[in-house]
């Protein structure tokens, strides 16, 4: 996977709008096994076996070192939530 550098400005707003007074969450919902295929080449590697309903989710993903570390803070600090397609609204 190539390491695509961060310009000033990109970090800059990253520094500001991800700052330690704010309150963003991004949710994470399960998709079909059958859409791997849609994703780009160097990411489907890291998609574990599908859940027995089909799905993958968070769960599934096995990702490479140093980025696993930084999705396991996150998850575990509350800012990437993964939802249950079970309780989710239809």
């Amino acid at each position: 996977m190539a390491d695509v550098p961060l310009q000033d400005t990109h970090h800059k707003a990253l520094t500001i709008n991800l700052g330690q007074d704010c309150n963003v969450r991004m949710y994470v919902h399960p998709m079909p096994a059958a859409h791997i295929d849609r994703l780009h080449p160097e990411v489907t590697p890291w998609i574990g076996p599908p859940r027995s309903d089909g799905l993958v989710g968070l769960e599934q993903l096995r990702l490479p070192r140093p980025v696993s570390h930084l999705v396991d803070y996150l998850v575990e600090s509350g800012f990437v939530c993964p939802i249950d397609a079970a309780s989710a609204p239809s």
